[in-house]
């Protein structure tokens, strides 16, 4: 029952993954590069860098604050910043 178990567990983690790479538009820049180009403007300590709406949305803190970013696939432009 636990090889069951532990092979049903491997098989959503290998979809889920597939999935999550389905919502990253074809021809994006690597989110290596986004989170450089982060870092190179003084954003810093990332909380998480998620796919929505096609756009890259990123939590972190800067200077002390709370921030939310939306970011361009393709240029890694700062669309928004709240």
């Amino acid at each position: 029952m636990k090889l069951l178990h532990i092979g049903l567990i491997a098989s959503g983690l290998i979809f889920g993954s597939a999935a999550l790479a389905d919502r990253v538009p074809e021809g994006s820049l690597p989110l290596s590069e986004i989170v450089k180009g982060l870092e190179a403007a003084g954003y810093g300590n990332i909380e998480y860098i998620r796919m929505d709406k096609k756009r890259w949305k990123v939590r972190l803190v800067k200077d002390g604050q709370d921030m939310e970013l939306r970011i361009d696939p393709f240029t890694a432009q700062v669309l928004s910043q709240n």
